[in-house]
């Protein structure tokens, strides 16, 4: 019987998208002890989880984020020595979202995870089709 152990390795993590579901996988990693650094489009989420509360109030309300958690407005900056990228855009963005930045991704370098939910709506496609075309 096989078993799988935990690494106890700690890598910088940067998580695409401030979201309620977003902010919840980079707490879930910080309190793991990666450094992990949130990417969001909105001014309140970065503030918020830099800001003396540390908390997103805009998607998260009630939960503190740890010290190992940071936020930015920047990808590049979010992206910068990250091992492990988790995406956590809306579908309906992804496309838009992470052509720009394929520049960045070097598969050699990084695992990209992607955890957005649902369908394209006006193709149905589901996000790892998205992300083959």
């Amino acid at each position: 019987m096989s078993t799988i152990a935990l690494s106890h390795e700690r890598v910088k993590v940067g998580v695409l998208g401030g979201g309620a579901w977003g902010t919840a996988l980079a707490i879930h990693c910080a309190r793991m002890g990666h450094q992990t650094v949130v990417w969001a489009l909105e001014k309140e989420v970065v503030q918020g989880i830099n800001g003396p509360d540390r908390e997103n109030k805009a998607f998260l309300r009630g939960y503190k984020v740890p010290d190992l958690l940071s936020a930015t407005s920047s990808m590049a900056e979010c992206l910068q020595g990250a091992e492990l990228i988790l995406s956590v855009i809306p579908t309906q963005f992804v496309a838009k979202t992470l052509v720009p930045i394929s520049g960045l991704l070097d598969p050699s370098r990084h695992i990209l995870v992607s955890c957005s939910k649902g369908i394209m709506l006006d193709s149905l496609e589901i996000v790892s089709e998205i992300l083959t075309r």
